[in-house]
């Protein structure tokens, strides 16, 4: 199974008012957001996470209590971690910052940002980001004005946790909402 997710701040105390989470506390936030985490994802799965995943550079500790093989598409906050190796390349893999894959049968664009165009989305393929934390609508149709009306358009979506619950989300289902007639 595929899953996406993103911003996940693990420790990050500051996240929680930015943000305005409901936690208490870091321990509380980080806690809450595994036991969601493995409630949904089996050890085999892939969950692509795109981005901010921890602030500090302790991934390797947070991403061993966490179900599947993590693909982390890097925000700005994994620079430091990712940069002094710390994580395991077992259960963390480190994609480019812009990738596209084909999951469900559907060409999908991931990275951090949101983007304004990404590869083939004038032929409907689509966008998953992170970064926005529900700031800016969990799903929008590209605004690409050089299409002609009525040409197909991809869609984006922000997967970050603020959207979700605190969930990663299953690809098929983010993308059961980007086709939907009404979407």
């Amino acid at each position: 199974m595929n899953w996406a997710t993103a911003d996940h701040h693990w420790g990050h105390r500051n996240i929680i008012q930015y943000c305005n989470r409901p936690f208490d506390n870091e321990d509380h936030m980080d806690q809450e957001m595994r036991e969601r985490w493995n409630s949904v994802v089996r050890p085999n799965d892939h969950v692509y996470h795109l981005g901010d995943f921890t602030l500090g550079i302790r991934a390797w500790w947070y991403a061993e209590q966490l179900n599947g093989i993590i693909h982390v598409i890097p925000g700005g906050h994994d620079k430091r971690w990712i940069r002094y190796n710390e994580y395991d390349p077992a259960k963390i893999i480190i994609e480019p910052p812009l990738l596209t894959v084909s999951l469900e049968g559907r060409r999908i664009t991931m990275c951090h940002y949101p983007l304004r165009s990404w590869e083939q989305s004038h032929y409907g393929a689509h966008h998953f980001h992170g970064h926005c934390h529900g700031t800016i609508g969990v799903m929008d149709p590209s605004d690409d004005r050089q299409l002609p009306p009525g040409q197909k358009r991809g869609k984006r979506i922000d997967v970050g946790v603020d959207n979700w619950s605190f969930y990663p989300m299953r690809v098929s289902d983010l993308l059961g909402i980007l086709e939907a007639p009404d979407a």
